[in-house]
């Protein structure tokens, strides 16, 4: 049987559409354009989302759905890597669709959580902080849908620019790579570690603004050295910094907390630590035999 995806894709470059690869060209990774109507397969009669549910009024069976574009947002992101887009230098381009993120406007939150997603600690939403300049809003790409589009049609849009320089728009990447690489965790390590943890930076936003911003500031990611992921029975917090001295007061907190957990875990898993490291010296092989967890308050699957 023929790979759908395959099947009639021209065998050369100049076989392509007139003008779509040229047109491709214009275009990167977190570029954004008119949004395409947004289409996905669910079950109307177990709704999950108001779409399914309006489906569901009338339908029951597994089918396909179209967002309404009332509710659309008018724009996309484009998550494709960027030289998957136009395919350069590659005699017979063999990837027709690229892949978009529907862009919408998170206004309505309080600055609190614009300010997690703007410093990239909701992952699964990328702030594009220039488009307030087209129409106003607080607009960022949820990257929990992801659709493809031909390129033929890619192609015949015009970009609009989500950020202020190429330094910026990198953020995409390496969000889209944290979500597709992030490790899965066991129950044990997100009950006894991770929820305490992300509890108590939230305490510590709502009690000490000013101590959350310097230990958010000062620690740039947390790891751990454990001996499984699914089911680790010792696991030691590494706290990777991004300044040249950490504060007294954010070396106090860590402990204090990494003791309050150590308390309350369980014999089963025995956490150790905080060990403290700085991102400029550490190996490249002492990174790697890490498990690295982003920033803290990062949400990790359970695999």
């Amino acid at each position: 049987m023929a790979n759908f995806v395959d099947d009639g894709m021209p065998s050369a470059r100049e076989e392509w559409p007139e003008g779509t690869l040229e047109g491709l060209e214009q275009f990167r990774q977190g570029d954004v354009v008119p949004s395409p109507l947004f289409v996905y397969f669910g079950s109307p009669g177990a709704p999950l989302v108001g779409t399914s549910k309006r489906y569901g009024q009338s339908q029951s069976a597994d089918m396909p759905m179209m967002v309404d574009p009332v509710d659309a947002a008018p724009w996309a992101m484009i998550t494709t890597a960027t030289c998957d887009i136009a395919e350069p230098d590659v005699f017979r381009p063999r990837k027709p669709f690229v892949q978009v993120a529907p862009v919408v406007d998170l206004a309505h939150l309080d600055g609190g959580q614009r300010g997690h997603i703007a410093n990239g600690n909701m992952v699964h939403f990328v702030h594009l902080p220039a488009l307030h300049l087209h129409t106003s809003g607080f607009w960022v790409a949820d990257l929990r849908f992801d659709q493809p589009v031909e390129k033929s049609w890619l192609a015949r849009q015009r970009p609009v620019q989500g950020f202020g320089s190429e330094t910026e728009q990198e953020v995409v990447g390496e969000a889209l790579s944290w979500l597709r690489r992030r490790p899965a965790m066991g129950s044990a390590f997100i009950e006894r570690v991770q929820q305490p943890l992300n509890d108590a930076l939230e305490s510590l936003r709502r009690t000490d603004k000013a101590l959350w911003k310097t230990v958010d500031r000062e620690i740039a990611e947390w790891a751990v050295d454990c001996d499984s992921r699914l089911e680790p029975t010792r696991a030691k917090i590494v706290l990777l910094s991004a300044v040249e001295v950490l504060s007294g007061e954010c070396v106090r907190w860590w402990r204090e907390t990494v003791d309050r957990l150590r308390a309350c875990a369980e014999k089963t898993l025995i956490i150790a630590g905080p060990e403290f490291q700085r991102l400029d010296e550490i190996t490249v092989t002492e990174y790697r035999e890490l498990t690295v967890l982003g920033k803290p308050h990062r949400s990790l699957s359970k695999g």
